[in-house]
């Protein structure tokens, strides 16, 4: 990428970083930091952290991270942390039969308030010095944990080993509010009626950028900043397709070419679900447009649901990206040896600007979209039956906040797990951004998402040095999806599940069936015109239920349940995103 592109970049980042309040620390945030443990009993605890790492973590190296990680908190929170590391075939059996044991037995946890307001305990250690002594973990004792799945959120929460956070990030934790993502702490807690796990902010969503080629455009004098580029399909992208071919441009550039591998069809939800019940925006016959000047949360600012082969906007769709395969405009093979394309399109993060932005103007046509599942990736929480809430957050909140815990907790001990190589880029304040480079003899290996905010962890030498400042402006632009909180065993009801599976299967094989046709240029009008019908031969008494909006279940937790039809407008009614007509209208 040339320099002035990056000068350039760096200039709007920059600027931009005075508004994203999910990436700026204030005097009241130092504050915040550097007292973070005020109102802490003068008692020493002990804290159980279970963390999943990639590969197992030997005793060694686990002791040399946990003097490291209490070299930190003892000295700052008066608390010493135990660190469980499990691999992922044995993480979740581990610490929920833990989590179990603790409930079963939850007097053995709760601190003795006499205890905590008397003199703290001492002992004298290696070198006859008195200092703090710190309890012994009691049986089975958890305080902080990584868990990551919607399914793990609802089965803890039910259980009762969740604890409510919201009061802690309020107060003492509310340094979280300007590191983590707004959007994920706020949407957490509206959609679950309260706080009771942290999530990792991390880069959320993608953009779909429409790539138009300079050259191409400065030969036909279009400007990206006044023209209507707005999707792959507008007219503005049809004529510069035409333009290519006719002008005999086609020996220099691939007309059209998609990186996507997918039905390049915007603005549109997809009602589908995934094999595991929940709701999926994978493409589904039941869908519908969303139109994006909606306002997230306004009366009918909400996706329809219908037959997606009966809307006349998506066939229209449809058919040109047929039209372009007929006139021969993609040729994936010239383009994989180096030859560039006129119109591309591609899906991913805010540093594709960085790989393609010397070619290509990079107009997003999609923002980043987070959908409900994205809040239960990857979470932290807090036992209900923790030793001490107040310095369990403490500890989640640090992670999560400086710069140094967290990247010791990522990649271990610097010197021995890992050096730091200074990029050539620099920052704002014109310091090098540092990066890792892993030791050849490491052997500690977390993932960067179940390890706390990734924002803070220093990028690997071979990423952009500033794909974290990429990954701040797509977080920045990050829109909830209109469907945010809703799930499919809402208010008593249920949906029933084998019929939405029926439809999941249909649409499948629908949806390999079109995209074969599409890429052997065998699409023709009379196929297009049997979608709409084949959905409801094949779909049968699962279609006609789904889409039946009286049909509901009597009651819950039986083998049949209501339409999705059904549920969605009772959610939609009760959210007043839907104000049914009156009677007389």
């Amino acid at each position: 990428m040339n320099k002035k592109l990056i000068c350039l970049l760096l200039s709007v980042l920059m600027l931009m970083s005075v508004v994203l309040t999910s990436c700026r620390r204030t005097s009241e945030d130092d504050a915040a930091l550097d007292d973070i443990s005020s109102e802490a009993s003068a008692s020493a605890v002990t804290l159980a952290m279970y963390l999943m790492s990639e590969s197992a973590v030997s005793a060694e190296q686990e002791a040399a991270i946990e003097k490291a990680v209490n070299d930190i908190t003892k000295n700052k929170f008066k608390a010493k942390v135990d660190i469980t590391y499990l691999t992922p075939d044995t993480y979740y059996t581990v610490l929920e039969e833990n989590l179990k044991k603790q409930a079963e037995n939850a007097d053995l946890y709760f601190t003795d308030e006499e205890d905590v307001d008397g003199e703290p305990e001492t002992e004298k250690n290696e070198y006859g010095i008195e200092t703090l002594k710190y309890p012994a973990l009691k049986p089975n004792q958890v305080d902080i944990f990584y868990f990551s799945g919607y399914d793990k959120y609802i089965s803890y929460y039910n259980e009762d080993y969740l604890n409510s956070l919201g009061s802690e990030v309020d107060g003492d934790a509310k340094a979280l509010n300007s590191y983590l993502t707004p959007a994920l702490l706020s949407y957490m807690r509206s959609v679950n009626g309260g706080l009771y796990a942290i999530p990792t902010n991390r880069p959320l969503g993608e953009y779909t950028y429409l790539l138009l080629n300079k050259e191409v455009l400065k030969t036909m004098y279009y400007d990206t900043e006044n023209s209507a580029f707005t999707s792959l399909t507008c007219e503005n992208v049809q004529d510069i397709l035409s333009y290519v071919v006719a002008s005999g441009m086609t020996d220099d550039y691939v007309p059209l070419h998609s990186y996507t591998g997918e039905l390049d069809v915007l603005n549109y939800q997809y009602w589908g679900v995934g094999e595991n019940g929940l709701l999926s925006n994978k493409f589904s016959v039941l869908g519908g447009a969303i139109d994006p000047t909606w306002v997230f949360g306004a009366a009918n600012s909400y996706s329809p649901v219908n037959n997606i082969f009966d809307d006349p906007a998506f066939m229209s769709q449809l058919s040109v990206l047929n039209s372009y395969k007929q006139n021969g405009y993609y040729d994936p093979a010239a383009v994989a040896e180096g030859k560039p394309f006129a119109v591309g399109y591609v899906k991913g993060g805010a540093e594709l600007i960085e790989e393609y932005g010397d070619m290509y103007e990079l107009v997003p046509v999609a923002m980043p979209t987070l959908y409900t599942q994205d809040l239960y990736e990857h979470m932290f929480g807090v036992s209900a039956y923790s030793i001490e809430l107040g310095r369990s957050m403490d500890i989640i909140t640090y992670l999560n906040t400086n710069e140094e815990f967290r990247n010791l907790i990522l990649y271990g001990i610097e010197g021995e797990n890992y050096e730091i190589i200074e990029s050539s880029v620099c920052d704002a304040n014109g310091d090098p951004y540092k990066q890792v480079k892993m030791l050849p003899n490491n052997t500690y290996h977390m993932d960067i998402n179940k390890t706390g905010n990734t924002q803070l962890a220093y990028t690997m030498v071979g990423e952009s040095p500033l794909l974290r400042v990429y990954t701040k402006q797509q977080n920045h632009d990050l829109k909830p999806a209109y469907s945010m909180g809703l799930s499919l065993d809402y208010d008593d009801l249920i949906i029933h599940a084998k019929y939405f599976q029926d439809i999941r299967k249909l649409s499948e094989t629908m949806y390999t069936d079109l995209m074969n046709k599409l890429e052997n240029n065998e699409l023709t009008e009379e196929y297009l015109s049997t979608l709409s019908s084949s959905v409801r031969i094949n779909g049968g008494m699962a279609f006609s239920h789904m889409m039946d909006v009286t049909a509901m279940s009597d009651t819950i937790n039986q083998t049949e349940g209501c339409s999705f039809m059904y549920l969605y407008f009772q959610w939609l009614e009760a959210k007043g995103l839907y104000i049914p007509p009156k009677e007389d209208e």
